[in-house]
């Protein structure tokens, strides 16, 4: 059974079928997991930036490598992001928690280094 309210107990299912946290151990392990995806997507908004800050003015055409590759860091961003978010709709505290806690320090580490002061990549601003 489904649980659609903020709890703080195992037993929930994290985006794939046999990842099931039905251990103490086992969801602090999940935790430390999400909180590292979340650091990573933060990092990753930063690395799309900095590709765009570092392509050569001349070669702004929609064929070029830098294009591509930041392409590539958008499919990337936009796939961790919707993962997070079907984590976040778990309603385990302790995994938002990690979540949180994870694009926190995420933004602490990168965020300093952007250029832009607010963030227009994220689908949810």
């Amino acid at each position: 059974m489904m649980k659609m309210y903020f709890h703080f107990t195992n037993g929930d299912l994290i985006l794939f079928k046999n990842w099931k946290c039905t251990t103490t151990g086992g969801l602090i392990g999940s935790m430390f997991a999400i909180f590292l995806v979340a650091v990573a997507y933060e990092g990753c908004k930063y690395l799309r930036e900095h590709l765009y800050q570092k392509q050569p003015r001349t070669s702004l055409s929609m064929w070029n490598g830098h294009h591509f590759i930041q392409t590539i860091f958008q499919m990337i961003q936009m796939w961790i992001s919707y993962c997070l978010m079907l984590i976040v709709m778990t309603y385990n505290v302790w995994l938002i928690l990690a979540v949180v806690v994870g694009s926190g320090v995420g933004y602490f580490l990168f965020g300093w280094k952007r250029i832009s002061a607010f963030d227009t990549t994220d689908c949810c601003q």
